[in-house]
């Protein structure tokens, strides 16, 4: 992600890197929701994290993590892992280095089930209103930044992977464990397949994990991407 700097009318203002929702009633009790926002608060990256009822909202990925980290102007990879239903750990890296680590103690999340077909998630704005927060428009929310790299992994990623991949180009995903660690690589945007001039070519983000789950990228003009980037 690059950000410049802050753009927030004040600190509760929110901008969606990332949203994911099964399409289930915020009051379900199936209701899975996954979320990474920015806002202009003194922690200003956060996730949400929901199985029904259960979960955090709005939750602080970083303590130490200024507003002068984030809006800085230059490429910064974030990566987050969520790993077990009871006392899930959540952890946050910036650059591939290791920056915060919470416990959600006497927590127990089920599965986020029912996830798949399409419009099931959004990158820079919401898939689905916030739980309490009364209608939304699909895309507010939406990101003002840069976004490059995105993988959305099945299974946490340890320490040392991040470390080691986090500035680097992956292969495809394949079935096979025992051959290749990317075989749990769900999504994979490198935003890099250049441009046709055809805009209704050039609005396909593909993906580049092996699985075809490509991207549609809404609101596409001519000068949105950039082949030297």
């Amino acid at each position: 992600l690059k950000k410049e700097s802050s753009s927030f009318t004040d600190a509760s203002e929110k901008q969606f890197i990332f949203d994911l929702w099964n399409q289930e009633p915020t009051s379900s009790s199936t209701y899975g929701r996954l979320s990474i926002a920015v806002s202009g608060a003194t922690n200003p990256l956060s996730i949400t994290l929901q199985s029904g009822s259960v979960g955090v909202y709005d939750r602080a990925l970083s303590t130490t993590l200024t507003a002068a980290d984030v809006f800085d102007g230059n490429w910064h990879h974030y990566a987050v892992t969520i790993k077990d239903s009871v006392n899930p750990t959540i952890k946050f890296y910036v650059d591939g280095n290791l920056n915060h680590t919470q416990l959600l103690v006497g927590t127990t999340m089920s599965n986020i089930r029912g996830v798949t077909g399409a419009n099931n998630a959004l990158i820079g704005g919401l898939i689905h209103d916030v739980k309490g927060v009364g209608t939304y428009v699909t895309g507010s929310g939406k990101l003002s930044g840069s976004i490059d790299e995105f993988r959305y992994w099945k299974t946490a990623r340890e320490g040392r992977q991040i470390k080691n991949n986090f500035f680097i180009s992956l292969g495809g995903g394949m079935n096979d464990v025992d051959f290749d660690e990317t075989a749990d690589l769900g999504v994979y945007f490198k935003f890099n397949e250049g441009i046709t001039g055809d805009a209704s070519t050039d609005a396909t983000v593909l993906d580049y994990s092996g699985r075809i789950a490509n991207g549609a990228w809404t609101g596409y003009t001519a000068a949105a991407r950039d082949t030297g980037s």
